[in-house]
C-alpha cells in the first residue's frame, strides 16, 4: 500500500510539474512587438502603434458602397466577419456576412462577389 501511494504521489508531482511548464513561457505560434519584422532593422526605435480599435464604426460604414468587391470590404472592415448561412431560394448566389463588435454590427450583403446591400446597427 505503501509503494502505492509513493507511486501516486510521484505521478500526481510530475503531471502538475507538466502543466505548469505548459502554463509558463511564450508560446512560438505568437508574434509580440518586440520581434523583427520583415524589412524592419533590429533594434529599430519605431514606437509600438496604439491598438486601433474596433473597425465596427459609423465612419467605416461610411466607407462601404454598393459594388465593392469582398476583398475592398474585408480591407476596411478586417477579415473576421461571419458568413450567415440563411435559408435562401434556389439559385440564390448571394452571401451575407455580419461583423460584430459587442452590440454593434455591420451587415453586408454580396450578390455575385459585390456588395448589394448594407445595414448597420448601433454604430
Amino acid at each position: 500500500m505503501d509503494s502505492y501511494r509513493g507511486t501516486l504521489s510521484v505521478l500526481c508531482l510530475a503531471a502538475c510539474a507538466l502543466l505548469l511548464a505548459g502554463c509558463s513561457g511564450k508560446s512560438n505560434n505568437t508574434e509580440s512587438d518586440t520581434d523583427t519584422k520583415p524589412g524592419q532593422a533590429t533594434g529599430s526605435t519605431e514606437k509600438p502603434r496604439p491598438p486601433s480599435g474596433s473597425r465596427i464604426t459609423k465612419e467605416n460604414y461610411d466607407k462601404i458602397k454598393i459594388g465593392m468587391t469582398k476583398r475592398e470590404v474585408e480591407a476596411i472592415l478586417g477579415h473576421n466577419g461571419q458568413v450567415q448561412n440563411d435559408p435562401k431560394p434556389p439559385g440564390d448566389t448571394s452571401e451575407k456576412i455580419i461583423w460584430r463588435d459587442g452590440k454593434k454590427l455591420i451587415q453586408v450583403v454580396f450578390k455575385d462577389g459585390k456588395v448589394f446591400m448594407t445595414l448597420p446597427k448601433d454604430l
